[in-house]
């Protein structure tokens, strides 16, 4: 007797065809291309591991090793130029702070007002310190009386309470060493002073 191969799939009905969106597509794509890079990772790791050295150093190994020793020398000479070159930046950069901390210090301001000073050369900075030094100036007389606390009434307390609020400002303005608190205290003072004056007379 002889056997025939059926095939049942040519008389099954047809299913239908599964179409994705550009959405989906684009997931699975992404998700392949993850799993691709993490192996590629993983066995970048294994090989590192493997030969104790990066992939990277094994690179610039190979590179020099084709290079002949004027290249090599050249190389270097570009790398010890490049660090000599980092470092004077660096140094410019303390100088300059240093003259800035100078200037600010001669115009009695805080240094911590460094950064807002422009400048590289000694006039540059200067310049810079009293522009800053003259709008901070403004800005403080157009504080007027409303810039201190309390407008220093007194209240019922008067005299007493003048002086505590004085000391007060005299503490802030030495503790924070700014000059809105200077000012403040400068300037509530002079009023303390004139209030009392004009009262013993």
């Amino acid at each position: 007797m002889k056997y025939f191969k059926f095939n049942i799939q040519q008389f099954a009905e047809p299913g239908e065809v599964k179409t994705f969106t550009q959405e989906e597509v684009d997931k699975m794509i992404e998700a392949r291309l993850k799993r691709e890079n993490e192996k590629f990772e993983k066995a970048k790791k294994e090989l590192e591991r493997q030969h104790n050295e990066s992939i990277e150093d094994y690179e610039e190994r190979i590179k020099n090793a084709n290079l002949t020793a004027e290249e090599k020398h050249k190389k270097e000479l570009e790398k010890i130029q490049k660090d000599l070159d980092a470092k004077n930046a660096e140094l410019e950069k303390i100088k300059t702070d240093e003259i800035k901390r100078t200037t600010l210090a001669k115009y009695k301001i805080p240094e911590k007002f460094l950064d807002r000073i422009s400048g590289v050369t000694e006039e540059e900075i200067e310049t810079s310190v009293k522009s800053f030094s003259e709008t901070m100036g403004e800005y403080v007389k157009s504080l007027g009386a409303s810039g201190v606390p309390g407008a220093m009434n007194g209240g019922s307390n008067g005299e007493a309470n003048k002086k505590a609020q004085l000391e007060e400002l005299k503490k802030k303005a030495f503790e924070t060493g700014s000059i809105e608190d200077r000012a403040k205290y400068t300037r509530a003072k002079q009023e303390f002073e004139t209030e009392n004056a004009g009262g013993n007379e």
